[in-house]
């Protein structure tokens, strides 16, 4: 999985209020390759769905994302089972925040995904804002993780985000989801990637009897 960590500080003197989305403004769902997005994006976009997503049919802070089945132009269904996730939490908190997947919802008709027009133009709170119907289907997912942030001076809030696979719905909901949401388990994860970094480079670790380089080599 990919580990995303987004720090807010308030470095004013009064509270800060923020209503954030923080993620990805487009997420290829599994069961599709590289070769036909791009040779063939906009119609494999009938294939694509996001299950596990609000609007009556599910929670909308464990998205999933999966074509609907096999895209291979054969005499046979392909059923396909597996797919990626998304998971988000404050820091602390542990507490699921909801996604949205929709890109129309964030960007209005910004198809460059460049500016989130929608979000900016919107006069609803941030609860209203998520609450709206999302199309699951047909469209090209995005992957946003929405809330609202109350900040006291001097203090920081931390979204912590995780994208990553999982070999179906099931197992994502019932195994995978509450394990990266477990208390300290981003940090466990961080640490274990420094030790494993550190561990490769120590075989050419140098030391010279030039100070200024060995300071800019640990710096670096």
């Amino acid at each position: 999985a990919m580990v995303r960590q987004v720090t807010f500080k308030n470095i004013g003197k009064d509270a800060l209020k923020l209503d954030v989305l923080d993620g990805l403004a487009k997420l290829i769902p599994s069961g599709l390759t590289n070769i036909g997005e791009a040779t063939m994006g906009r119609t494999l976009e009938a294939w694509m769905k996001v299950y596990n997503v609000g609007n009556g049919m599910g929670d909308s802070s464990s998205p999933f994302f999966h074509i609907t089945q096999g895209t291979a132009d054969t005499s046979t269904v392909q059923l396909i089972k597996e797919g990626h996730f998304a998971a988000s939490y404050i820091e602390g908190e542990n507490e699921p925040v909801p996604f949205i997947v929709d890109p129309s919802i964030v960007f209005g008709t910004d198809t460059s995904l460049l500016n989130p027009k929608a979000f900016f133009d919107s006069t609803e709170d941030m609860k209203s804002f998520i609450a709206q119907t999302q199309c699951t289907t047909a469209r090209t997912p995005c992957a946003f993780a929405g809330t609202n942030l109350n900040i006291a001076p001097g203090s920081e809030t931390t979204i912590t985000t995780i994208f990553g696979h999982s070999p179906d719905l099931e197992t994502f909901i019932s195994i995978i989801d509450g394990k990266v949401r477990a208390k300290g388990f981003a940090a466990e994860k961080r640490k274990a990637a420094i030790d494993l970094t550190e561990g490769i480079v120590q075989t050419v670790k140098t030391d010279t009897n030039l100070k200024i380089f060995d300071d800019y080599v640990k710096q670096d």
